[in-house]
């Protein structure tokens, strides 16, 4: 095998560090302690490597280090995230809850909001269903699934436990979880087996199905065998972090304020709420101008959901863009246009006329219609709805 040998600091062993993982934070895989090895960019096909390496015969006292989140190396995309776990808490981060406080905010910081609250909480049927209705990547509150949280022995940052459960699928989809009460929702969906009482019991928590699980939300859970202990929650996204809280009882606490300000503070960067795949088909009819700032698309609802990015409307701070493989059309924020919405149950249809065009028909969801009045309304544009 190759790689540089270095010896654990904690318990003294050989150890194999791979050249992509120099200048990273490793984690030892006998005795568990993190350390810096060495920044460098690796792929997806080397993290699985170092995870499933076998050392050779001669090399029977040398263990395989595996790498952790590292605060200061750049963040990976995709399966990557898969292998990397959730940062250690800082020093002073590891205090106790107080007698009958229902849930406590261990830290906050770019990773998300970390919460930490008795495990005798997930008896109470408020508090299972005390996530936000909304997509937690996107925020998105229609075509939603809701997905039960895994809880694992420590907190675990991107590890799609959903997609590796024997017990396979842990979600109802849209039109099985539409319209169910909180209770209704608790009953219809599965146990999570193999997971130690309360954490067995479902919560769930909701994504829309263009959306992946992946470095959305953590959970961890330590209990003995009578069920008492803690359970901890990260929420990497902080308004429905706060959402969260709220709907768990915290809102009154004085951590709530501090979560709340930064929620309030936070500037988000609508292109990053676009699904990935959706933004690599957007790129392909799509091109910025220089210091253009993206408002938002809209897809065209005459295309079924799976070829989203296809077809659909763009809108920046300074143009709206139409686009399908037939046509192309394009107005300035300045240009007077009118806007025609007929709705009608979950969906509705959409005419434009501009000097120059006319787009007839264009089917949107109740999202695509409150997007497009926002982005409109944000970028200013001469736009009079009808």
């Amino acid at each position: 095998m190759q790689g540089r040998h270095v010896t654990c600091p904690d318990c003294g062993r050989r150890l194999i560090i791979p050249p992509e993982a120099l200048d990273r934070i490793v984690r030892c895989s006998k005795c568990s302690r993190t350390f810096r090895a060495s920044a460098v960019k690796v792929n997806e096909a080397d993290i699985l490597d170092w995870l499933s390496v076998k050392l050779d015969d001669d090399e029977e006292a040398t263990v395989m280090v595996r790498p952790v989140f590292d605060t200061n190396a750049p963040a990976l995309s995709g399966g990557a995230q898969a292998a990397q776990a959730v940062a250690p808490p800082e020093p002073g981060d590891e205090g106790s809850l107080k007698a009958g406080q229902k849930i406590r905010l261990v830290r906050i910081d770019d990773h998300g909001a970390l919460f930490e609250f008795p495990a005798s909480r997930l008896l109470e049927t408020p508090f299972r269903c005390s996530m936000p209705r909304a997509c937690l990547r996107c925020g998105a509150q229609s075509h939603l699934e809701a997905h039960v949280l895994m809880y694992a022995h420590k907190l675990l940052s991107g590890v799609d436990l959903e997609a590796e459960h024997a017990a396979g699928a842990m979600k109802l989809t849209d039109n099985e979880a539409c319209n169910l009460s909180p209770e209704e929702l608790l009953s219809r969906l599965p146990r999570v087996p193999n997971v130690p009482h309360p954490g067995d019991l479902p919560m769930p928590y909701w994504l829309c199905d263009m959306c992946t699980t992946g470095n959305v939300i953590s959970a961890e859970l330590q209990v003995d065998s009578n069920g008492n202990g803690r359970g901890r929650l990260l929420i990497l996204h902080l308004r429905r972090a706060e959402e969260f809280m709220t709907n768990a009882g915290g809102e009154g606490q004085a951590d709530f304020a501090k979560l709340h300000e930064m929620a309030a503070g936070l500037v988000e960067n609508p292109w990053d709420h676009v699904p990935q795949f959706v933004q690599d088909r957007v790129r392909q009819w799509w091109r910025a101008r220089r210091n253009e700032r993206f408002l938002g698309y809209v897809p065209d609802r005459d295309h079924v959901r799976t070829e989203d990015g296809v077809a659909g409307i763009v809108i920046t701070a300074d143009r709206l863009i139409y686009h399908t493989r037939q046509r192309h059309y394009e107005c300035s924020a300045a240009e007077p246009m009118e806007m025609q919405l007929a709705m009608g149950g979950k969906t509705g249809v959409v005419r434009i006329n501009t000097a120059a065009w006319k787009l007839k028909h264009m089917t949107v969801d109740r999202d695509g219609v409150g997007r497009l009045r926002y982005c409109l309304t944000t970028g200013k544009f001469h736009a009079v709805w009808h």
